[in-house]
């Protein structure tokens, strides 16, 4: 009997702190902001006061009367649940608010605390503060973690001890991960650490790394063991003296790097180890774009980048040569302000080219043998051109051509 009274009072106390969290403020304009009817939160506060009514009585009445105990474990488990809702209600609120305030650009940092979300399932963006509650291991407890998640101001995380207190490594239902500093720490080897601690699930598909300025990148990047992955872009990681060895990643179908003028020469690292399988055996699409200092590409000749089908070299004004030979699934080739790029397109284009596209690259010669699947020609800004090749005849598949030579009066067609 003691037992029943005791459970009895404890669901009277529950139902008390649920009419309490339902007419909290915080509740009441979540509700509002999600345009719900105010009839519904009104009829449910009614319902929960009765109930409240008749516990008491019922908490005596189901000693003697079994339907009334049945009654009572059924609201019980209803209560439990409800409490359980009003959680994750009041976590999305917090999630919105800290959210909201950090794309109006009202507030640089997070709401403090956020490790307290542990049900957390969607955080598009945290910024990492300074201050004790506002620090990358807030993210320690949010496990559930799904879809796309952007870490900016990385240079707040003062060590590697740090950094491996986010716990990204367990956070195995992301897909998408954005990592960010926004300024440079001029500690090199800090940085790497923090960056060899924020090693993510092997689950995950797509990884940018923004402005990092370690020296190298730590091992795990480009490791086999991301199976998963099909996007990486590294952006503005201009102290890097080399490439991690992207070439193992089995699944890589996108690859973007840009503005890294640390490297002057893409070499055999770029490919990881080729005698277990080919490089880039899946790889579509390859840019590189803005690698200022970038002189030299080696190029194994071994089947690599057999699935391309999309290759640019944007801004790269002292590449000299090296670009990958007689790409068989390429199907655009854009190729822009590389002064002093020597190559020819036949050696370049597969027999499945039909884009083409040539800005300021006077070294290249345009030779047209085995284009015929051309359907868009784009010439820009190459004022030594004297005439077209003799071949462009053969481009029976054209479609699309604009010369546009800069610098030239005329141009000859032979």
């Amino acid at each position: 009997m003691a037992a029943a009274l005791v459970g009895g009072a404890f669901l009277s106390a529950t139902l008390q702190v649920l009419f309490d969290r339902l007419a909290s403020r915080e509740f009441v304009n979540f509700f509002r902001a999600q345009k719900h009817d105010d009839k519904l939160l009104r009829k449910l506060k009614l319902t929960l006061l009765g109930l409240n009514v008749v516990l008491d009585d019922a908490e005596y009445k189901q000693i003697t009367n079994p339907a009334v105990k049945d009654w009572v474990d059924e609201l019980k488990v209803a209560v439990y649940h409800a409490d359980d809702l009003l959680d994750e209600i009041a976590t999305e609120a917090l999630r919105c608010k800290s959210e909201a305030k950090y794309h109006s650009g009202s507030d640089q940092e997070m709401a403090m605390q956020m490790s307290q979300l542990k049900g957390l399932q969607l955080l598009t963006a945290f910024v990492v503060g300074k201050s004790k509650g506002l620090g990358i291991e807030e993210l320690k407890h949010l496990r559930h973690l799904q879809r796309r998640l952007s870490i900016s101001s990385l240079q707040n995380v003062t060590n590697g001890m740090g950094a491996m207190e986010a716990k990204l490594e367990e956070k195995m239902y992301l897909e998408e991960l954005v990592l960010e500093w926004s300024s440079s720490t001029n500690d090199s080897l800090n940085e790497r650490d923090v960056l060899d601690k924020l090693k993510p699930h092997t689950n995950l598909k797509c990884l940018e790394i923004k402005n990092f300025g370690g020296t190298r990148f730590p091992n795990w990047l480009g490791d086999e063991s991301f199976c998963n992955m099909v996007r990486l872009s590294l952006d503005n990681c201009e102290y890097c003296l080399s490439l991690p060895p992207f070439g193992q990643l089995p699944s890589l179908k996108d690859l973007k790097i840009s503005r890294m003028q640390g490297i002057t020469k893409v070499g055999r690292e770029f490919y990881g180890d080729s005698s277990l399988s080919k490089p880039f055996q899946s790889l579509e699409t390859l840019r590189f774009k803005e690698m200022l200092e970038w002189v030299d590409w080696y190029i194994l000749e071994s089947g690599e980048f057999s699935k391309l089908k999309e290759l640019q070299v944007i801004k790269c004004p002292k590449l000299i040569g090296g670009l990958p030979k007689h790409i068989p699934s390429c199907v655009r080739l854009e190729i822009r302000e590389c002064s002093r790029l020597l190559s020819q397109l036949s050696n370049i284009c597969g027999a499945g080219t039909s884009e083409l596209v040539l800005k300021g690259c006077d070294g290249v010669e345009l030779g047209c043998r085995g284009l015929s699947s051309l359907t868009k020609l784009d010439i820009l800004d190459m004022p030594n051109l004297k005439e077209l090749t003799p071949q462009l005849c053969t481009l029976t598949n054209l479609k699309e051509f604009r010369p546009c030579l800069f610098g030239r009066t005329g141009l000859s067609f032979p």
